[in-house]
């Protein structure tokens, strides 16, 4: 069991390897700030392996664990959006799958008493389904490029039509008939023939695993909605798709 430990330990030594360079070279978050630690505590803990075991087992089960905490929400995403998508497995499924593995193997090699492998193997396979069950009810912002077409004083409602960049031939619109959305467009939009456009659109969306379920325009460029405007998705027509990214 201690050499499928090591083996199963290099991807995720290499891979984290490829995170922390990533990291270095955009800068950092508080969350990214720990992978660099994390990745020298799993080199430590393998070399250990072959030094002292039970101290090498232990560091390898702390970082295994720690991986699993900062990429459980990534785990979930992967679950969600992209396990049947064999082209993401290359580097995504070694990377979900030894961190769970290697605690799982390194709590049975540390323990023989059943009680606390069960509590621990029990408490490793919590932590990336909490992640996983987060996508369950997840709300996600996103920014989009908006236009607003047909306002003119005699008519209420008008059509608003919402893409992720100005080139992207990725949209959807729906009917619109605020006039808080209707006076911020106007005052914040930019005319052209014809209809406005704002750069900055802010969108919450609603997901139940990879299903949209409700859509909220909340914010044009820096005016937040005293009153959003809120969407179901079959009130939307057109490409929707993009907005669970």
């Amino acid at each position: 069991m201690k050499h499928i430990i090591q083996i199963l330990t290099i991807p995720t030594i290499l891979i984290g390897f490829s995170l922390t360079a990533t990291v270095f070279a955009w800068g950092m978050t508080t969350k990214e700030f720990i992978m660099p630690l994390i990745w020298v505590a799993t080199i430590i803990g393998f070399i250990l392996t072959f030094i002292n075991l039970k101290t090498g087992l232990i560091t390898l089960l702390i970082s295994s664990l720690a991986w699993l905490t900062i990429f459980a929400d990534y785990f979930g995403h992967f679950l969600t959006f992209d396990l049947l998508k064999l082209e993401k497995w290359g580097l995504e499924i070694p990377f979900v799958f030894c961190p769970l593995i290697v605690a799982i193997l390194t709590i049975r090699q540390l323990t023989l008493k059943p009680r606390l492998r069960i509590a621990g193997i029990l408490l490793t396979v919590l932590i990336p389904t909490i992640g996983f069950a987060t996508y369950y009810d997840k709300t996600l912002t996103q920014t989009t490029f908006s236009e607003f077409h047909g306002m003119d004083e005699n008519s209420k409602e008008y059509l608003g039509r919402f893409r992720a960049t100005p080139m992207d031939a990725r949209y959807f619109e729906v009917t619109i008939n605020s006039q808080e959305v209707e006076e911020i467009v106007r005052e914040k939009g930019t005319f052209l023939v014809g209809h406005y456009y704002i750069n900055d659109t802010k969108l919450k969306v609603k997901m139940r695993f990879n299903k949209i379920k409700q859509v909220q325009l909340y914010q044009l460029k820096d005016r937040e909605l005293k009153e959003p405007v809120i969407w179901t998705i079959d009130e939307l027509n057109g490409q929707t798709e993009y907005l669970k990214r």
